[in-house]
């Protein structure tokens, strides 16, 4: 259907720069009953930009029928200037149309107008942008807990920071708008907004607090979990928050509490989880998280764990967590009960002991050896002798270990046995696979004073000793013990030791190392955001995909091979396409890295594109690399591999000139 055209007098007023036109039309705009002529006359308007204009536009937004403001509301972007000038007009009705167009457009990056409006002397306006602000951020937070695609992610992203700034606004502003919904706007923002809350806490006479318990002793909804949680290390508000955790029983409210139980590996909060001193909620739905599949029963069990609900009670729910046959939950409840140092807990460790799961078993069993030998040395009739044969001070422990004794001047300068010590920071790195087992084997009695000597190097001001104590942890299987150390060398000044902690993080699952691992992916080492992408790949968590699919657009070369080959194994299409696009880089670094992903999985569909590289690439190490692969991958039979999407496989059979140099 052709479009409507304007009738021959409003397309005089339409090129005539008088303001008295803008008038004309503006009067004329309600009026057209077709719907095609107004959107022409909207867009006459906005096409001449006079900002009077458009803000009259939008403060007769409340007095136009739906169907024109749904037409305002799809071109809220030409809109901005009249917005704005709505925005701070005198008239109250002008200030609540920009707002209810801000709020109903979802334009985030006009949020900073209504953080401005909630300092505005005018009671009704305060309470408008309050309103508005809440309605935005609700429907923000639903967004991101529904997921995204990645190609939505950059748009979610900084409609997060526009909203995140008006909230922080809101906050430090409380004292003047008083309005409840901005605060609770804020809190559903609470992973950004806590160190303003912390601020405004700090201040010598807020009035938030009361403001802060109101709302955690309402039933709080889904979405005030991760405040919840955070508040039990808020001493202002920890009984509140100890209140609302307790009485969480709607299905929705616990699911979201226990996506949240990552915050109790935070020393403060899991500490104060013990006000926590009963869960019906969790006692109440315990038989469906039993039966449950993925990370729900383990949280539970992190909650139970961390509150203070009575041993009796605990113990129960984790027997009949045991007797779910659930291999995630009954590995959750083991920890727990390793972690209780309680006599009881011995029984329903032996329980453990024999469930079906190896690694519920193997743990429970360790553990249960660990106590025994442990109550052995700490018995009247033997302890002393045991205590004093397995921790010598200085005797050469590793004399049974043959090619790890060593010898050393004494201080007097004579000769002298090395104390065990020396000989084991001295020679570790140069041991083979069979004596490190060997040394393992014989430092087990040592387990306690190594540990504190391995805390100490790792704990030194030369980044060289640090990383040298890393790779002790390694080969002594010390990992678990160190995992505090582990954590802050995560983030150590020095990027080749963070790479290398990042590389032993894969040992400690569990939320805390997931949420370094998320960090770290924006790291400015890309060594470090590699190993990150590696770690994340081995603990196959199901969370990593969306994290992992932004790395596929890296500028570095090793971060996007990382990214594309972890990908692949979960038959993630972009991985696919990213592969592709990298074997055409013009950077001969991103086709070699293409290239190690290729020769990873074997990936036989891309015969074809290999042939083109061996054969025409401009590098001569990118035509090596490639011919050395295709000659590996024609050469004999292999198990199947990832299919690229876009690929087109050669014939199998051997390239036409096969290189006998060495590959580069």
């Amino acid at each position: 259907m052709a479009e409507r055209p304007i009738p021959p007098a409003l397309m005089l007023l339409a090129g005539d720069p008088n303001r008295a036109a803008d008038e004309t039309l503006l009067a004329v705009l309600p009026q057209a009953k077709d719907a095609a002529l107004q959107a022409r006359l909207l867009g006459t308007l906005v096409a001449r930009g006079h900002a009077a204009a458009l803000a009259t536009v939008v403060a007769r937004f409340h007095d136009y029928d739906a169907t024109l403001q749904q037409l305002i509301l799809s071109h809220v972007n030409e809109l901005f200037t009249g917005v704005r000038i709505a925005a701070g007009a005198a008239a109250f009705e002008s200030r609540s149309a920009a707002m209810a167009i801000i709020n109903r457009s979802d334009d985030a990056r006009n949020a900073y107008l209504l953080a401005d409006a909630l300092r505005h002397p005018c009671a009704r306006t305060r309470e408008c942008a309050a309103g508005a602000l809440h309605d935005m951020v609700a429907r923000l937070v639903d967004r991101r807990a529904a997921g995204v695609a990645a190609t939505d992610l950059p748009g979610l992203q900084q409609q997060t920071r526009h909203l995140v700034e008006a909230a922080r606004g809101a906050l430090s502003c409380w004292e003047v708008h008083l309005q409840p919904k901005a605060l609770l706007a804020a809190l559903w923002l609470i992973d950004w907004t806590e160190p303003d809350l912390q601020a405004k806490l700090a201040e010598p006479r807020t009035r938030i607090v009361h403001a802060l318990e109101t709302l955690l002793r309402r039933t709080p909804d889904a979405r005030l979990a991760g405040f919840a949680l955070r508040a039990l290390a808020i001493p202002q508000v920890r009984t509140a928050a100890a209140d609302a955790v307790a009485h969480a029983q709607d299905p929705a409210l616990l699911r979201a509490l226990l996506a949240q139980t990552w915050l109790l590996a935070d020393a403060e909060i899991g500490r104060r989880c013990r006000w926590v001193r009963a869960l019906p909620g969790l006692q109440q739905h315990w038989d469906g998280i039993c039966t449950a599949a993925g990370e729900t029963g383990p949280r539970a069990v992190r909650l139970l764990a961390a509150s203070g609900v009575d041993r009796e009670h605990k113990f129960a729910l984790y027997r009949r967590g045991l007797q779910a046959e659930q291999p995630a939950l009954a590995r959750a409840v083991t920890w727990a009960l390793v972690e209780d140092e309680h006599e009881a807990t011995h029984e329903l460790l032996a329980l453990a002991g024999n469930h079906r799961d190896p690694g519920a078993a193997r743990t429970a069993t360790r553990e249960l050896r660990r106590r025994r030998a442990r109550r052995v040395l700490q018995s009247p009739a033997g302890g002393t002798a045991a205590r004093s044969t397995a921790i010598p001070a200085e005797t050469d422990l590793m004399a049974t270990s043959g090619p790890v004794a060593r010898r050393g001047p004494s201080a007097s300068g004579g000769p002298a046995q090395a104390t065990w010590w020396e000989q084991v920071w001295g020679r570790f790195d140069r041991l083979g696979p069979a004596e490190q087992a060997t040394l393992r084997e014989t430092l087990k009695a040592q387990r306690g004073p190594l540990l504190v000597r391995v805390r100490a190097k790792l704990a030194d001001g030369d980044s060289a000793t640090r990383l040298r104590g890393l790779q002790l942890a390694r080969t002594l299987g010390l990992v678990s013990e160190l995992a505090e150390q582990l954590y802050r060398l995560a983030h150590d000044a020095n990027a080749t030791v963070r790479s290398h902690a990042v590389g032993l993080l894969t040992e400690l699952p569990g939320p805390t190392t997931l949420r370094i691992l998320r960090d770290l992916l924006h790291d400015p080492d890309e060594r470090v955001q590699a190993n990150a992408i590696d770690a994340l790949d081995a603990l196959e968590l199901t969370e990593r995909v969306p994290q992992l699919e932004e790395k596929l657009s890296s500028p570095h070369n090793r971060v996007r091979a990382n990214a594309i080959q972890a990908l692949l194994r979960l038959q993630v299409s972009e991985a696919g396409s990213a592969l592709l696009d990298m074997l055409e880089h013009a950077s001969s670094a991103h086709r070699l890295s293409a290239l190690w992903v290729v020769e990873r999985l074997q990936l036989r569909t891309l015969l074809g594109r290999l042939e083109t590289l061996a054969y025409g690439d401009p590098d001569v190490k990118v035509r090596r690399r490639a011919e050395r692969i295709l000659h590996g991958l024609t050469a004999g039979p292999g198990a199947p591999t990832p299919v690229v999407a876009g690929s087109k496989a050669a014939p199998t059979g051997r390239p036409r000139s096969p290189s006998r140099e060495a590959p580069a």
